[in-house]
């Protein structure tokens, strides 16, 4: 901020009148010195007629534009109530009636109401009282209240213009600068305001949720997790915000221990506004455990129908992300292999392991290696079931070079050598019966019943891979 040395009233006439512009009601000019060796500078503080302003409004818009100190401020203010009187000008010299505190003063500037703030206290000086009057404030105080007014507007504006223009750097610079300047100390729990609105911003740009959970982070520990918890607070908005960032990042657990802080932290509040949130992912939590288990132990018909139940949830919060969707897509192509519908497994499979790729644009996260071979060896089991040994043996040598734990490695080893076997031993002795998926006993079958089948099954078979064809060729 730049020193005033010298602030002297400039009696002169307002130019504005011979020129024709519009003329204002009230013009007190200031002689602005910036140093011993620089020129000086005249600049008015301008009232015109109807346009909102008071003596109050208009210094303290003059000091900001100007970069002056607190005590230049209270210098202008009674400059210009003295010549608003000289001029008969008496309403725009406004009092505030009520009494006011410093707690009062900080409550509005913890709102980022620092305007506000600004014109009730040079409202407060006038001709019946001072000061250090029944409005509580010293001259210390008032000199120490302005100094936080002024760097907290100066910042503020910074801040809000860099959100304005999404300039990332700016956001970042200003928001620590507005936690180090004016929420600092004994005012810590405010700084989750200006942590919101950033975790805010990240969420709206859709690709940097990890900066989300960052800054959600941020305001929790700003703010604390003691006390009653209200949908209004930033720490319950950012909680909510940081679920939902999770849900984006595909992390059903992390989204599930975000929103219990809230619930272990209050749990005699009712928290309708997240409730059914939390009932939602604690649902989804406990049925993926137990898909994971059919899965494991080869129920997977009941697997498949409490996916699609999931399936349906994920669509529900209208995620941006496609990771949870991808995530459960592998689960449930691993499903649709193991009960032979090998043409829908495929089709999911190829879906999982594209989206399992995206996860790479995504700024912050990075995909895991066990997740996308995961995804290659559920496809590569469905080709092994479709008879594709081929397309098998590429699936499992892509999970061979991914895999970097040696038991799971090992295991994509000796699947890559038995899709090899069972490939050479299909090329030697191909099951044309197997390919076309006649019945098991078409042999005990008479002979129309044979050709039958076999008509059947051909023209089954030509639209398959016609239309897996025409599919690879757009």
């Amino acid at each position: 901020m730049l020193s005033i040395l010298s602030i002297g009233v400039v009696c002169s006439a307002d130019p504005s009148a011979e020129t024709g512009e519009k003329v204002p009601i009230l013009s007190v000019a200031f002689d602005l010195t910036r140093g011993e060796e620089q020129a000086s500078t005249t600049q008015e503080v301008k009232i015109y007629e109807n346009d909102g302003h008071d003596t109050a409004s208009a210094t303290w818009k003059f000091c900001t534009e100007h970069n002056l100190n607190a005590k230049s401020i209270v210098g202008i203010k009674k400059s210009v109530d003295s010549r608003a009187r000289d001029e008969s000008l008496e309403h725009l010299v406004k009092v505030h009636q009520s009494p006011i505190t410093k707690k009062g003063i900080n409550k509005l500037i913890n709102n980022f109401q620092f305007d506000e703030a600004a014109h009730i206290l040079l409202r407060l000086h006038h001709e019946d009282t001072s000061w250090n009057g029944p409005e509580f404030l010293s001259d210390d105080d008032t000199v120490l209240l302005f100094e936080r007014l002024t760097d907290g507007a100066s910042t503020y504006r910074k801040f809000t213009k860099a959100i304005q223009e999404s300039n990332v750097e700016e956001i970042k610079t200003q928001g620590d600068l507005l936690v180090a300047k004016i929420f600092g100390g004994k005012n810590k729990k405010h700084a989750a305001k200006v942590y919101y609105k950033i975790a805010n911003f990240f969420y709206d740009l859709n690709n940097k949720f990890s900066k989300v959970l960052e800054y959600c982070t941020k305001t929790l520990q700003a703010a604390g997790i003691r006390g009653k918890w209200t949908e209004e607070q930033p720490r319950s908005q950012c909680v909510k915000l940081g679920t939902y960032a999770a849900l984006e990042l595909g992390d059903i657990n992390s989204a599930n221990k975000r929103i219990a802080v809230l619930f272990r932290s209050d749990p005699d509040g009712s928290h309708s506004f997240i409730k059914p949130l939390y009932k939602t992912l604690k649902k989804m939590k406990k049925t993926i455990k137990k898909i994971d288990y059919d899965l494991d132990k080869g129920y997977n018909h009941r697997a498949l129908e409490q996916l699609n139940e999931i399936m349906d949830t994920v669509e529900k919060f209208n995620l941006t992300q496609p990771i949870l969707k991808g995530k459960l897509q592998m689960r449930v192509c691993k499903g649709l292999a193991r009960i032979k519908k090998h043409e829908e497994a495929l089709e999911v499979c190829d879906h999982a392991i594209e989206l399992a790729t995206l996860t790479n644009t995504i700024e912050g996260l990075f995909l895991d290696p066990t997740k996308l071979a995961d995804a290659y060896r559920a496809r590569g089991e469905a080709y092994m079931a479709d008879h594709d040994y081929s397309l098998a043996v590429k699936d499992f040598r892509s999970v061979m070079e991914i895999e970097t734990d040696y038991d799971r490695k090992e295991k994509a080893e000796d699947d890559h050598r038995n899709a090899k076997w069972k490939a050479k031993e299909w090329e030697e002795n191909r099951d044309h019966a197997a390919v076309l998926g006649m019945p098991v006993n078409y042999k005990e079958l008479n002979l129309p019943s044979q050709c039958a089948w076999l008509k059947k099954q051909h023209r089954k078979m030509y639209v398959k891979h016609a239309t897996r064809w025409i599919c690879q060729r757009v």
